[in-house]
């Protein structure tokens, strides 16, 4: 049970946002707060808009990844 006052901000803790999978979570987290009335919609879509970016940029070096290590099992597979 929290003993912090109603209306009293969240002390802030460290995001990591290192997937897919929580930005996913953080972005639920966003909107569940927005229907709450604790963010307003401005915030919200600057949230949901860098959210967007993240994905973009863990989804290509993703991409980025898998495709080295296929290279690299490539030039393997030529020896």
């Amino acid at each position: 049970m929290s003993t912090q006052k109603p209306g009293t901000p969240s002390p802030r803790r460290r995001l990591r946002l290192t997937s897919v999978d929580a930005v996913r979570g953080y972005l639920a987290g966003c909107l569940q707060r927005l229907e709450n009335g604790e963010l307003d919609e401005n915030g919200t879509k600057a949230r949901c808009y860098c959210a967007q970016a993240l994905v973009r940029i863990i989804e290509g070096s993703d991409l980025e990844k898998r495709l080295e290590a296929l290279e690299a099992q490539a030039k393997e597979n030529r020896r």
